[in-house]
């Protein structure tokens, strides 16, 4: 995969097959409860799936369907496990342990008993990737060996600012199957990273197979790819085209969800809740002055406090007069 620069840019030029865009969202993994089928003990917990189905620790880049199924009833009873819903398995005859046992992508299963288990007797969960990959394109998109799922998603022209205003994107997502909203309902999203990057399809032309490198990308099954000389290929060039944290969503009726991704700058955009005075601002016998003595007033002043016992709770900056209209020098003060 090759970045767009000028003379890239003129190369390609006459060979775009198509343009797409990619999205990706930073957000938490999530998991789903664990479901048992069997007759023996129903035991098995999985600590990385918190009550609210976050997949705390899951590292997986796509969606694993694991299935642990009692293989063995001796002592202890023994296990299989896959990822893939039971199609393939990973490990076969694992012994049970009264610890944790690590499967894959983090994560991790615990039994409470290591008999007692029915033959056949299997349990299922499922964990999905923080960053969730989408394109604009009608067929998948692969990108740094990643899939990019189609999504219709699009999102008005990109304008920036000159002066000190934040620049952002609204997303208009399609939402005909839940999933999207699913996950904005299913998770804090705000201040989560959001990337669009831009795309090109382009046919090259004229290298042999000596001259193929990593950054390029291969369709596979296009005839196209390999049946002429010198040799034809599809390849991608992606740009990042724009990133920032989801600073705000809606779900608009049951088809659509709107995004609005700003420019982390956004995260700048600060105001202090609190302001600086050289005296207290805390309320005289209050939950943050804390004297409970026998004085009856107070002037907010560190003096008073002084008096009182209680500069441990003065909230004050006192030093702020004796700065004023000062000159402070940063290191060595010059002679």
């Amino acid at each position: 995969m090759k970045n767009f620069d000028a003379t890239f840019a003129a190369e390609i030029k006459k060979n775009v097959v198509s343009m797409f865009y990619l999205l990706e969202l930073d957000l938490t993994p999530t998991g789903t409860a664990t479901s048992f089928v069997g007759t023996g003990n129903n035991d098995m917990t999985v600590p990385g799936i918190d009550t609210k189905g976050m997949a705390v620790g899951y590292l997986g880049t796509y969606t694993d369907n694991f299935k642990v199924l009692i293989d063995g009833v001796g002592s202890p009873n023994t296990f299989k496990w896959s990822t893939d819903g039971g199609t393939t398995w990973i490990a076969t005859g694992v012994d049970i342990t009264a610890g944790l046992q690590t499967l894959a992508d983090g994560m991790q299963i615990q039994f409470g008993a290591t008999t007692g288990h029915g033959n056949g007797d299997y349990w299922t969960f499922t964990c999905q990737p923080g960053t969730l990959k989408y394109t604009d394109a009608d067929t998948p998109i692969y990108y740094n060996g990643l899939r990019y799922t189609p999504i219709r998603f699009s999102f008005p022209e990109l304008t920036v600012d000159a002066t000190m205003a934040v620049d952002q994107v609204n997303l208009d997502i399609d939402n005909a199957d839940r999933e999207i909203s699913a996950v904005v309902l299913g998770q804090d999203v705000r201040n989560k990273i959001a990337i669009l990057y831009f795309g090109v399809r382009y046919l090259g032309t004229g290298l042999a197979a000596s001259q193929w490198d990593s950054a390029d990308q291969w369709e596979a099954g296009s005839v196209d790819s390999w049946d002429t000389a010198p040799m034809q290929f599809y390849s991608y060039a992606v740009q990042e085209y724009f990133r920032g944290v989801i600073s705000g969503w809606e779900i608009d009726g049951d088809t659509k969800v709107s995004m609005t991704i700003s420019n982390e700058f956004i995260l700048w955009n600060k105001k202090s809740l609190r302001e600086h005075p050289s005296t207290c601002p805390w309320p005289f016998k209050g939950v943050e002055c804390a004297y409970v003595g026998a004085g009856l007033t107070c002037d907010q002043s560190y003096e008073r406090c002084q008096t009182y016992n209680n500069t441990v709770n003065f909230g004050g900056f006192r030093f702020l007069p004796s700065l004023v209209n000062k000159q402070i020098w940063w290191g060595k003060i010059p002679t």
